[in-house]
């Protein structure tokens, strides 16, 4: 019943876009005429997917997914609906529900939105407008794993430059797994009851916003941002001694850090060679590094080089990324520091190395990626891969694969999941 009335009200919603905008027409043009009133376009497209997901730790399983994609625009207004529907879950997924406002000044789009911010390609530390879903590990497709959210976006346009203003009303967390196969949860958790606060209300309203401009190669940009983390934290702790030899939490809350981010990106192309940059402190609500449940102030960097070959379209890139905690040394293993569990070999700093190529053949009917990303301090490391083949214009055939490890013995996220290696096979058609 949810998922009939869900369908009915992007129906009422798509319906009534075009007019929606009508009266802001009349505040930012001094003239309509009738003709531009009529301009509609409707676009329906979509894609049906079959897979066949084989896990090395000898699961087999078969996934099906429907993708579509609803587009009404007009002169001035566009309105965008995506979906997705996967038969494991028999949930549908809105993956982008807005309004966009066209005008000289700029754009206003409004909505559940998919933004990315920042230099890197394929990974940022200053990307600050939408949390990510790692129930399923990782992506290829950065802005595929991120999580649509509530905002009010506003790009405004000079000659060489563009500002952007956000603001989103609720605070929506990163998706982390707390069960299944993809499971975060620390051991220490394994038994505990989380309590998860509510973030639908005003008192989580965030908002911030990016300067940018161009001069000749080199593209700069100031960003901030008012918010929370995208991590969550842990605190309240209620521990169970009833086994004194064993004692672990039976309840926690979580809790999720106020901060400030000012950041900066840029990039400047030289011929074939594109080079990126990222920085930024985020400052926290926990400037002191006091309270355990909360993550403390960090610098954030990251340096890419990325190389087009002119001939072969051949794309290579490398980019070197990571963090640094202050205070770290008043970090208490005890207490259970969120700054502790999160530590890359309980280290204040923690640094990673991605490499990502993309390479077409066969006239692009054939298209290979192979992207992965190396933690330093952990020696964890991730390897994904993909190959696309164009059986016709609209049917492909596609084999994907991820494989998680760790070098050495040490604990981390790719080494949690270092029994889910996994690859698929499927069919794509899209129309």
């Amino acid at each position: 019943m949810k998922r009939i009335f869900l369908l009915l009200y992007l129906g009422f919603f798509l319906v009534g876009a075009v007019s929606a905008f009508s009266g802001f027409d009349a505040v930012f043009d001094t003239e309509i005429t009738e003709e531009d009133s009529k301009k509609t376009n409707i676009t329906f497209s979509g894609s049906v997917d079959i897979n066949l997901d084989y896990f090395f730790s000898g699961t087999l399983e078969t996934s099906q997914e429907l993708d579509l994609s609803l587009l009404v625009a007009s002169d001035k207004v566009e309105t965008e609906a995506s979906l997705r529907f996967e038969t494991q879950t028999l949930q549908v997924q809105v993956d982008n529900l807005s309004l966009t406002y066209f005008s000289s000044w700029g754009t206003l789009s409004l909505g559940l939105l998919k933004k990315e911010w920042g230099a890197g390609d394929g990974v940022h530390v200053v990307d600050v407008l939408n949390a990510f879903d790692y129930s399923k590990g990782f992506s290829e497709d950065l802005l595929a794993m991120k999580r649509p959210e509530p905002m009010a976006l506003a790009t405004f346009y000079g000659k060489t430059s563009t500002y952007e203003l956000f603001i989103k009303p609720t605070y929506l967390p990163g998706t982390i797994p707390y069960e299944g196969k993809w499971s975060l949860l620390p051991a220490s958790f394994a038994a505990t009851d989380i309590q998860e606060p509510k973030t639908d209300s005003l008192s989580y309203v965030q908002f911030g916003g990016r300067a940018k401009t161009i001069r000749g190669n080199l593209d700069l940009g100031l960003i901030y941002m008012n918010g929370y983390l995208m991590q969550s934290g842990y605190g309240n702790f209620v521990f169970d001694y009833s086994d004194p030899s064993n004692p672990f939490v039976s309840s926690a809350d979580i809790v999720y850090t106020k901060t400030q981010l000012l950041g900066a990106e840029s990039t400047f192309v030289l011929g074939q060679w594109t080079f990126m940059g990222e920085g930024g402190y985020f400052f926290s609500e926990d400037a002191s590094g006091t309270d355990p449940s909360l993550y403390n102030s960090k610098w954030v960097y990251l340096g890419g080089i990325g190389y087009l070959h002119p001939a072969s379209q051949l794309y290579l890139s490398l980019t070197y990324h990571g963090h640094f905690t202050l205070h770290y040394d008043s970090v208490d293993p005890l207490k259970l520091d969120v700054d502790y569990l999160q530590a890359y070999d309980n280290k204040a700093y923690g640094n990673n190395i991605t490499l990502a190529c993309e390479l077409p053949l066969l006239s692009e009917r054939l298209t290979l990626h192979l992207g992965g990303t190396y933690q330093i301090e952990t020696t964890g490391y991730v390897l994904l891969g993909s190959a696309k083949y164009a059986i016709r214009d609209a049917l492909h055939f596609i084999v994907q694969g991820a494989v998680y490890g760790s070098i050495e013995d040490t604990s981390s996220i790719f080494k949690t999941w270092d029994v889910l290696d996994w690859v698929k096979i499927g069919v794509s058609h899209t129309f």
